[in-house]
């Protein structure tokens, strides 16, 4: 148990390692979202009093908030700082934190920089080794170029005609494509599969890049919504996220236009592709929306693969995806990620 004590104004406090049902009273009364996933959270006292708590969700700081009747004596500083010293003793060398737009001073105090903000409502800042600004001078390193670029960002869970359709005709009405694929390992399909059936199916467009996106391209940091089944507070991180591909990925790519196909099925991507449709032409980035690939009247999705997987049909996929994708699907290599499917019942 973490135990330390400071001395302020003549009022002794104490702070120590607790339970996560232990702040989220105070959480409540402070009207502030109760964090979910912790790995650890800590309290400050006054006595007996919980007046400040905070924790760590991940590499994600979280629930931090201090009674009202004790802020700006440093108790957010003190809470900011125990955490982050538990997550130098864990080796977590980045770390990020949601806070208000207005409260944003009080991590840029400790070293945390700014990634992107959705003004007067809420900033996303890391303290980190290898940031935002590191991850744009390893795109500028390895793919910075002359041309005119255009790009798609997808999950491909897994690679289908429809996601190759789109590829296809962007690199054919554009000097040059990147195809940024979401880094994050939540979907059925593992990254390193998905990320190695882009390139594979993709072999014969010679003006086809495929990129990893990273943390910073609608991960579980930046957009968590797109991995979960709430609604909640879906445009608030299509914003983040669009304003971090605004300022950062296109900026350092030179991106132009960014494609996208139309989502009759998912909401939360539907939400996501019309907030895209306000915010990018604003920053100087022009939104391609491509009707969805038919087959014989069926649009093609990685969902319906998916479904014909859970319902022992994999001979029938072979009409929906790209000849890679289902040599694949039918291998031995790919016998663990079919279970995978077959259990898992998310939108992913």
């Amino acid at each position: 148990m973490l135990f330390s004590v400071i001395l302020w104004l003549k009022i002794m406090y104490y702070e120590k390692q607790i339970n996560i049902k232990e702040s989220e009273k105070l959480l409540k009364e402070l009207d502030l979202k109760i964090p979910k996933g912790v790995d650890y959270t800590v309290g400050i006292f006054d006595g007996n009093n919980m007046i400040g708590t905070g924790s760590i969700s991940g590499d994600i700081l979280k629930g931090i908030g201090v009674r009202e009747d004790y802020q700006g004596l440093g108790i957010m500083a003190k809470i900011i700082s125990n955490l982050l010293i538990k997550c130098s003793e864990d080796n977590k060398k980045n770390i990020f934190v949601y806070t208000k737009y207005s409260e944003k001073k009080n991590f840029v105090h400790l070293g945390f920089k700014e990634i992107a903000q959705v003004k007067y409502r809420v900033s996303l800042l890391e303290k980190a080794e290898y940031g935002i600004e590191e991850f744009k001078i390893n795109l500028l390193e390895k793919y910075v170029n002359n041309k005119s670029n255009v790009c798609i960002v997808m999950n491909c869970n897994p690679f289908t005609l429809g996601h190759l359709n789109l590829i296809e005709k962007a690199a054919k009405e554009n000097e040059h494509v990147f195809v940024i694929i979401l880094e994050e390992d939540l979907s059925s399909f593992p990254f390193e599969i998905r990320y190695n059936l882009v390139k594979e199916n993709t072999k014969h467009l010679s003006n086809v890049d495929v990129i990893k996106g990273g943390k910073y391209v609608i991960s579980s940091l930046v957009f968590p919504s797109y991995f979960t089944k709430e609604c909640e507070h879906i445009e608030l991180y299509a914003r983040l996220d669009l304003n971090i591909f605004l300022n950062h990925i296109a900026n350092a790519l030179s991106i132009k236009k960014r494609y996208v196909g139309k989502e009759p099925y998912c909401q939360v991507t539907s939400i996501y592709n019309k907030i895209m449709k306000k915010v990018l032409p604003k920053g100087g980035v022009d939104v391609v929306e491509v009707e969805r690939f038919n087959i014989d009247g069926i649009a093609v999705s990685a969902s319906k693969v998916r479904q014909l997987i859970r319902d022992n049909k994999i001979a029938e996929t072979k009409k929906y995806v790209p000849s890679k994708t289902f040599e694949y699907l039918v291998s031995e290599e790919a016998y663990h990620v079919i279970e995978r499917v077959r259990k898992n019942k998310s939108r992913h």
